[in-house]
């Protein structure tokens, strides 16, 4: 009579079947709640605002971004300029800033982060339907400091400014040391326009007779804006010239976010870094930083 041959479980194998079951019920439980986290982060208002050249572009991001996420909606504010978007984002009332310039130190201790996210060709432009014209900085320092008065065919130049400390001003008398004091004696000028926003000097720029002023590709695309460019000591300030070096004057775009940004606008800030999100940029006029 054969005896049954007790077969004795190995322990070790049971402990390590029973750990590769937990592994795989920890690893599915944690995949389960980031889908739900993820499902919830991709629903709600980001709430965007800033620097004027700039809200064209961030308008068609949002778009292609809602497209995306249905559940998210990204609001572009009219313009707060880039000290008002600075501000808005260290006070909670905004999600993400638009600066045309790197935070002040006492704009960094609220707990504001800027990243220069894009450059977009710092142009003078004039008003009318078509035309092309050169002009080298020392012609456009006359025209701002009152020595040439009118255009070719007689019709006055009349100058749009923008305010002393805005972006736009600072940039003008960093060109050159004539361009500094001629925009100085443009600020005392009498009768000149002042801008107090980017959309103000376009608008301006579009609809004064004889109109001159600065602004930049990015927002003449984003918004098809109907004035023309000036080629500045015989270069077009084309996106190619400035892409290749050959025209130098620009306008940063930074992205300013406060200390905790939402899921929401942390996926948003993804996108916009994304490659879809740099060719948006591109296409609207501006030159993205990779890697920044």
């Amino acid at each position: 009579m054969r005896c049954c041959k007790k077969v004795v479980a190995n322990p070790g194998k049971i402990k390590f079947r029973q750990l590769i079951i937990f592994a795989s019920t920890v690893v599915l439980c944690l995949l389960l709640m980031s889908i739900c986290l993820y499902a919830e982060d991709l629903n709600g208002t980001i709430r965007v605002g800033g620097t004027g050249n700039a809200l064209g572009s961030f308008r068609d991001l949002g778009d292609a971004f809602h497209k995306l996420h249905p559940g998210v909606t990204v609001v572009v504010l009219p313009s707060l300029g880039s000290s008002g978007g600075i501000k808005a984002v260290n006070e909670g009332a905004l999600d993400l800033g638009l600066s045309a310039r790197q935070l002040k130190d006492s704009e960094r201790i609220y707990g504001a982060i800027a990243v220069e996210l894009a450059r977009t060709p710092f142009v003078f432009v004039f008003s009318g339907k078509s035309g092309a014209i050169n002009l080298t900085l020392k012609n456009i320092a006359k025209m701002y400091a009152g020595e040439t008065k009118n255009w070719p065919n007689g019709t006055p130049i009349r100058i749009i400014l923008r305010p002393e400390s805005d972006a736009d001003t600072v940039l003008m008398k960093s060109m050159s040391v004539e361009m500094k004091e001629a925009v100085q004696k443009a600020m005392s000028r009498e009768g000149l326009t002042m801008a107090t926003t980017d959309q103000d000097c376009a608008d301006a720029l579009e609809k004064v007779p004889g109109s001159f002023g600065a602004a930049t590709v990015g927002q003449i695309i984003s918004e098809k804006r109907a004035f023309n460019i000036v080629t500045l000591d015989g270069v077009m300030p084309s996106m190619k010239n400035f892409a290749d070096g050959k025209y130098s004057y620009y306008k940063p775009l930074f992205l300013v976010k406060g200390p905790r940004s939402s899921p929401a606008t942390n996926n948003f800030i993804e996108f916009i870094n994304s490659e879809e999100g740099m060719a948006i940029l591109k296409k609207t006029g501006f030159i993205a930083l990779s890697g920044k």
